[in-house]
């Protein structure tokens, strides 16, 4: 009986000595000026920052986040400008707005923060972005990393996407009904499909700079042509960049096999006698 009184006396004890390991001294740092620690011994006491929901701490050449996995709490996280490499956030799930942007990240775990609604990662060294699980986020400012491609069909609520100055070769975003700003210049585009229903809500519209984006599917061509101009003087818009116009009618001699939309242009060679003297003039006739 004395030893589970003992016990039960020191749980709670237990409990508040958790610590939380913060190897990075700048990070621990940090936590000491905001008032979670009181002294640099690479850890801190977990009670401390589980409750924490806004952490600032940019610009302070922070290189390891080690020890945000107990900030349980969290739902604002702003760490610019630092020396971060990697950074996951799979415990934070509360997190609503993650600005990260001008870091060294090669790696970035955004896949648990399902009420995220605006990320920043501009300017990093990311390859790859992984969003499918961000459901609700509305800003998406990725530019200026190695993105090679961005996979957004399940961002339906978005409304800001900034992804300029990545080496993206195809980007569809005819799920995301809700973009009002989209800048994608300077990329390597080759194909790019904005046929979300909804193409006059967008009223910021960048897409210069990709060498070989020839064609743009759009809702309506005529209305993206006379209000959409940041646009490369060899690309045009279409309701279907992958249209072949040509003749489709297998009787005629210029029938394309490829063709998908006939442009009228069908020829029809027809041998007869083309004298109108004579008794047998055929007036449908082409070639005598």
């Amino acid at each position: 009986m004395k030893k589970l009184i003992l016990i039960l006396i020191f749980l709670p004890m237990i409990g508040f000595g958790q610590q939380t390991y913060v190897p990075d001294d700048n990070f621990e740092q940090a936590l000491i000026n905001l008032g979670y620690d009181n002294i640099l011994d690479d850890s801190v006491f977990t009670s401390n920052v589980n409750t924490v929901t806004n952490l600032n701490v940019d610009s302070l050449n922070i290189h390891n986040l080690t020890g945000i996995e107990d900030f349980t709490a969290l739902n604002y996280l702003y760490c610019v400008g630092n020396q971060i490499t990697g950074l996951d956030l799979s415990f934070n799930t509360n997190l609503i707005e993650l600005v990260c942007h001008n870091n060294q990240l090669t790696s970035l775990d955004v896949s648990q923060n399902t009420a995220l609604i605006q990320l920043s990662c501009e300017f990093n060294q990311l390859t790859s972005l992984d969003v499918s699980a961000n459901t609700d986020l509305i800003w998406l400012f990725c530019d200026f990393n190695q993105l090679t491609s961005l996979d957004l069909t399940n961002n339906t609520l978005l409304y800001y996407l900034y992804c300029q100055g990545n080496q993206i070769t195809s980007l569809d975003l005819s799920q995301n009904i809700a973009l009002t700003e989209l800048s994608c210049y300077n990329n390597q585009l080759t194909s790019l499909d904005v046929r979300n229903g909804n193409n006059t809500a967008l009223i910021y519209f960048d897409i210069t700079y990709n060498a070989n984006l020839y064609c743009v599917d759009v809702d309506n061509p005529s209305w993206s042509t006379s209000n959409w101009t940041n646009i490369d003087n060899w690309a045009n818009f279409s309701a279907n960049c992958n249209s072949i116009f040509g003749c489709t009618d297998s009787i005629a001699d210029n029938f394309d096999v490829l063709a998908t939309i006939d442009d009228g242009s069908c020829i029809y060679i027809i041998t007869g006698c083309t004298d109108n003297y004579a008794c047998n003039y055929n007036y449908l006739a082409t070639i005598n």
